[in-house]
């Protein structure tokens, strides 16, 4: 079972249970359970937010990308069902995000298994949300009136695999990733991204795309000075039309929003 809560939980068990005596008259055996969000508190998931900038009429993407659209717009077919190795755009040198060794929240060898990028994807999405629920003040991710929480720049340099980077982008919720609200966390997630984006032709800066898509859906956030200032150094700076297609929806949409 995966349901949002244990609320939730206790609610299907005592309607599954219920029967013409009353309740507990049918059994409910469970193999296994974990708290899965059922639904974003943003209405949109980040592949939604994609697919309308490659569907943007005034802004047409390159023809490079045309697979990628077929890919996000099949994923939601009866019959592919979502996505698997496709969740993430790859490198730019072309390389598909891989899980290496030692993955923090896997307590097992999966050295011989074929551990797709959805595997990777659910678990950092189940662990954003028990935070979400949780009650342990800074550990906590749960937002309030007067308090805003934001999952650390030093997150993504934890956590340096490219495809748990991607996935925390896609996991969060855009108010997670909101580094507008403080100077210090723009500058924090600028100089981060300086090394990603410079690096990104090797393992440093394997997720430089996702972060770039990012920033392009208003996923992640920098106040303008700082988004700017990335803009002027690395907009120019790659042969690469995918790359030079999403830094041109930068300047032109988000930061003269």
């Amino acid at each position: 079972v995966r349901p949002s809560d244990r609320e939730v939980l206790r609610d299907v068990r005592s309607h599954l249970t219920y029967g013409d005596s009353g309740p507990d008259e049918h059994g409910f055996h469970v193999l296994d359970q974990f708290f899965f969000p059922s639904k974003r508190a943003d209405k949109e998931n980040s592949w939604q937010r994609e697919l309308k900038i490659l569907s943007d009429l005034e802004f047409p993407s390159p023809v490079s990308l045309a697979s990628r659209v077929s890919e996000i717009l099949g994923a939601a077919s009866a019959v592919t069902r979502g996505l698997l190795d496709n969740l993430f755009v790859p490198s730019t040198s072309g390389s598909t995000l891989r899980l290496r060794p030692s993955f923090a929240f896997w307590e097992f060898d999966y050295g011989d298994r074929a551990v797709s990028q959805g595997d990777v994807f659910a678990t950092v999405a189940l662990v954003l949300h028990a935070l979400r629920r949780g009650r342990r003040g800074n550990r906590s991710l749960g937002q309030h009136d007067h308090v805003r929480r934001i999952i650390s720049p030093r997150c993504f340099e934890r956590f340096n695999d490219g495809v748990i980077q991607a996935s925390l982008l896609r996991a969060a919720y855009p108010s997670e990733l909101d580094y507008s609200i403080n100077d210090g966390l723009s500058e924090e997630m600028h100089e981060f991204l300086r090394t990603v984006f410079s690096q990104r032709a090797t393992e440093v800066g394997e997720a430089a795309s996702e972060f770039l898509i990012a920033l392009a859906t208003r996923q992640l956030r920098l106040a303008p000075s700082y988004l700017r200032a990335l803009s002027e150094e690395f907009s120019y700076a790659d042969d690469n039309e995918v790359w030079r297609f999403y830094w041109q929806f930068i300047k032109r949409r988000v930061l003269n929003e």
